[in-house]
């Protein structure tokens, strides 16, 4: 008896012992090793990429980026508590990085304080809190050792997946104060003109130095080199042959090409075969292929679509619309190895001329279960689309955007260069806010929310061909919401039968009424009608069952493996650690007595 007695003092002190020795590590453990991190997140969101290693590691002087956050304001909303703790442990992460080449300073501006009054100054924006009149400030103000400031007036927590890169091109920027120009030749209003210019070219405005060219312009001025086209089909001959001279000094070429441009359907007349001509003579020029009068459509990447159907809306895939994965995507080129998503609207094809020298490289590519229509049917086809895709017929994979590199000629005279870099999209409408952004509009600042990567792939692609490479790993990192493809798989396998079971429908409606036009009792063929109707429309909703039970089916697991999968195995855990400490008490009682 006494042995137990002394046994449950000694178990009583290992257990202050180690409840001693558990907050002793865990208070040193904070200290000492509070710069290690394991990140397990697909795309490793929450570790600095290789290109924003790459601007610290060229930073020739100190810069200082300054973080304003109202703390005390915030505590009414966990979720931008949450999200500023995230900004501010990315701007840790850059200046352990730097080596001392990048000071973070983390400012609470109260209100009514200095602090506040030296954010409004740098132009950082507040959000209204409370009845007060306290404004909450979230903004990053970057200075380098020449005075030069810039400021990210509000970090909007929807714009997290591009936290890193909009650090990081500000942190380019301040080490880099002149900017690149680039050229800009379209025959789409991208820039506005009366309007609000398109989100791709407000963003092209950050990171370059614009020059909007004529598209009758005879010659591109020295100091352009690179130069993006927009449906150059319009172009002068006399633009033209001035695009073809670039490139012959050595210029860098972006060109949106399309065979049918639907964001100015109906608004313009669509371009005439001769201009067509012209710009065919020079892509062949440079080793490509084009068929003006060719839309390709892709079944298995069809966009979700709303039509009206009965007098309600129903969503349903349309395959000359596609939101193309990353299986589509070329890994080997640093232009789209690291894309998730692109979104295109009745893109055109691409082929390699065969007789050409250059290098013709995919970028894009569409699914095995593409096909080819005429631009005229692909006028058409948004009146009937189930018609359309119950006559489907898919012909192979098509290159949907690509690079030529290496040798080229000219398309009006016998000279040449050895080292061309041109990269080809047969799609204009992706450029356009509709096919890759929402647009909102947050304290009178405006920002675009992407849910395709159609910004990053032009301004990677802009990026690239001008030299600079160190954004593009950053800008097109994974992104933060990731899609169940095999529900969208599955919705579409429901719409695909759905639409079978439809047309069945159809068809027995037309040879009834046939019926009912040629036989002598009409009344009872109403009769029959009416349960022939019956009857299919209950398979029609059988089938709709069946398939909604597998996609919730599918929905119950997700869930169950996002959210009651980890609960699960901690119990188990615990369990097991309770079962096997039990045993280990039993035994240990049984050596006492």
């Amino acid at each position: 008896m006494k042995l137990s007695v002394k046994s449950h003092v000694l178990s009583g002190t290992a257990l202050i012992l180690a409840a001693v020795i558990f907050l002793v590590l865990n208070v040193t453990s904070g200290v000492l090793f509070k710069a290690l991190r394991w990140d397990l997140t697909k795309d490793k969101l929450y570790t600095l990429s290789p290109g924003s290693k790459q601007i610290i590691e060229a930073l020739p002087e100190p810069v200082i980026l300054r973080l304003y956050f109202s703390k005390n304001l915030a505590r009414v909303n966990p979720y931008l508590v949450s999200f500023a703790a995230r900004v501010e442990d990315l701007l840790i992460q850059y200046a352990r990085a730097s080596n001392g080449k990048i000071i973070v300073e983390i400012i609470d501006p109260e209100p009514f304080s200095p602090a506040e009054d030296e954010a409004l100054s740098f132009g950082l924006q507040g959000m209204p809190m409370d009845s007060a009149g306290n404004d909450l400030f979230l903004g990053l103000v970057g200075t380098n050792s020449v005075d030069m400031k810039l400021i990210i007036p509000f970090i909007q927590p929807a714009r997290e997946v591009n936290l890193e890169y909009d650090i990081s091109q500000l942190i380019y920027k301040l080490a880099n104060p002149q900017p690149i120009t680039v050229g800009v030749m379209s025959a789409l209003p991208i820039d506005g003109g009366m309007q609000r210019p398109w989100m791709v070219w407000q963003q092209m405005q950050q990171q370059f130095d614009l020059e909007v060219l004529d598209i009758d312009a005879q010659q591109i001025p020295s100091k352009i080199q690179t130069l993006m086209l927009v449906n150059p089909s319009k172009f002068a001959p006399a633009a033209l042959q001035a695009i073809d001279q670039f490139v012959l000094r050595g210029g860098r070429i972006l060109a949106f090409i399309d065979p049918l441009v639907e964001v100015t359907e109906g608004q313009e007349p669509a371009s005439t075969d001769e201009q067509f001509t012209s710009f065919n003579t020079l892509l062949s020029a440079w080793g490509v292929k084009f068929n003006p009068n060719q839309v390709v459509a892709d079944r298995s990447f069809a966009k979700q679509v709303l039509i009206q159907d009965q007098s309600r809306d129903q969503a349903i895939a349309y395959p000359l619309w596609m939101e193309l994965n990353s299986d589509t995507l070329n890994h080997e080129d640093v232009l789209t190895s690291a894309l998730e998503r692109i979104t295109l609207a009745s893109p055109g094809a691409l082929t390699k001329d065969d007789a050409a020298k250059s290098t013709f490289t995919p970028l894009i590519t569409s699914s095995d279960q593409s096909m080819l229509i005429s631009s005229a049917e692909a006028r058409e086809v948004q009146q009937d689309i189930p018609n359309f895709l119950n006559s489907y017929k898919p012909s192979g994979s098509y290159v949907l955007a690509a690079r030529i590199s290496g040798p080229v000629r000219s398309a009006y005279s016998d000279a040449q260069i050895a080292d061309s870099n041109i990269v080809i999209v047969a799609d204009v409408d992706m450029l356009h806010d509709h096919f890759w952004v929402k647009v909102q509009n947050v304290m009178g600042q405006e920002f675009g929310v992407p849910n395709s990567g159609n910004g990053n792939f032009v301004l990677s692609a802009l990026d690239n061909l001008a030299g600079s490479n160190a954004l593009i790993s950053i800008r097109n990192r994974g992104s933060f919401l990731r899609p169940f493809d095999r529900l969208q798989k599955l919705q579409l396998k429901s719409q695909e039968k759905y639409l079978a079971t439809e047309q069945v429908l159809q068809e027995k409606l037309q040879h009834t009424k046939q019926k009912l036009a040629q036989l002598e009792n009409p009344a009872q063929d109403i009769e029959e009608f009416k349960r022939d109707l019956l009857d299919t429309r209950q398979e029609l909703r059988d089938v709709r069952r069946e398939l909604n039970r597998e996609i919730e089916l599918v929905e119950v697991w997700v869930k169950f493996f996002t959210i009651g999968f980890i609960p699960l195995l901690i119990i188990m855990g615990g369990v097991f650690a309770w079962t096997f400490g039990g045993r280990k008490r039993i035994a240990n009682k049984n050596l006492i007595y």
